[in-house]
């Protein structure tokens, strides 16, 4: 004779299996309402004074280029909502139509495939189009990927150091593939109006210069073109030797202290992790990008207020930034 299991045994397996379903549905597939962002708080109940930031903003004209497909146009429109705002102009760099943006908004180039592998054909011909077409009227161009949150502000305090016609690239420096390394493409990096100019000149495949556009790795052929043509990298980390522009997660980031042989500062992490006028992160989700939006720009802590004056004077002094090296063939090991 077969006994049967007892029913009350079974009821607390089938409780478990209830609520992991319950939480495995909500952690990975609710699918949130990013419209409600686009919801806007009247101006005066977000009390807040612009007047320094408006005023370097008038002084520090940028324009930010974002690469990204019809794929991820969740990731662009959480870009919009959000940083790219701050810009002084913007543009969606795609090989295929973006029919959410406005078309003055979006660098259609249909003559370039789809995917990873054309990443640097897609961004030497960005640059070809600001070279020929923008060069005289912003100071600062920067390329991003659409999983970057850029604080526009901080990184006009930093540019408001340097001088536009000079040849200067910055971002987070990484050590490799070049003999003075590369600016990672996953955090960004900016490129000066003086240093677009060289790089259309003698660079650009476009215009017949000495860069290569069919190579995968985007940010290293764009580092390898500038070094070709004198562009120098600058240093980016702040005066206590922080990281402004942050190319891992952000645990990885505020948690992990190990350094990598592609880093050129060793990687600090916790309260050392990033300085207090970071710049940019990356590999952020669209909920992050919105999360982090509402923390930096419509909460405040009463009772503290950024002393202006003492951090503009203080916390950045960008210069030259040489990668030292035991052997001439060290950077490409």
């Amino acid at each position: 004779m077969v006994r049967r299991r007892p029913l009350f045994l079974l009821l607390p397996l089938l409780v478990v299996s209830s609520i992991f379903i319950i939480v495995y549905r909500l952690v990975w597939t609710e699918q949130y309402d990013y419209a409600i962002y686009s919801r806007r708080l009247p101006f005066d109940q977000v009390h807040v004074n612009t007047e320094v930031a408006d005023d370097l903003a008038s002084k520090v004209r940028i324009l930010c280029f974002v690469t990204t497909t019809v794929a991820y146009q969740d990731r662009a429109l959480a870009i919009n909502a959000t940083w790219l705002k701050r810009c002084t102009r913007h543009l969606f760099v795609s090989s295929n139509p973006l029919p959410l943006f406005h078309s003055k908004n979006v660098l259609h180039l249909a003559e370039i495939p789809e995917g990873r592998n054309h990443l640097t054909a897609k961004t030497f011909s960005a640059l070809n189009h600001m070279y020929t077409h923008e060069l005289g009227t912003y100071d600062w161009f920067v390329k991003a990927d659409d999983d970057v949150y850029l604080i526009v502000e901080n990184l006009r305090l930093l540019l408001s150091k340097l001088s536009p016609d000079d040849p200067v690239y910055l971002g987070h420096h990484f050590r490799v593939n070049a003999h003075n390394g590369y600016m990672s493409g996953g955090s960004s990096y900016v490129i000066s109006r003086g240093a677009l100019r060289i790089m259309g000149k003698q660079g650009l495949p476009q215009n017949g210069g000495i860069c290569k556009p069919e190579e995968p790795d985007e940010d290293v052929e764009v580092g390898r073109c500038l070094e070709a043509v004198g562009v120098l990298p600058y240093s980016t980390v702040d005066t206590y030797g922080r990281e402004t522009f942050h190319p891992w997660t952000l645990p990885d980031t505020l948690f992990s202290s190990r350094p990598t042989k592609h880093d050129l500062h060793y990687k600090l992490a916790g309260p050392d992790c990033c300085s207090q006028l970071t710049i940019s992160f990356h590999y952020i989700t669209p909920p992050t990008m919105y999360t982090l939006e509402m923390m930096l720009y419509h909460i405040d802590v009463y009772g503290r207020h950024h002393d202006d004056v003492t951090l503009q004077k203080k916390l950045f002094k960008p210069d030259v930034e040489l990668v030292p090296h035991t052997s001439q063939d060290e950077a490409f090991r």
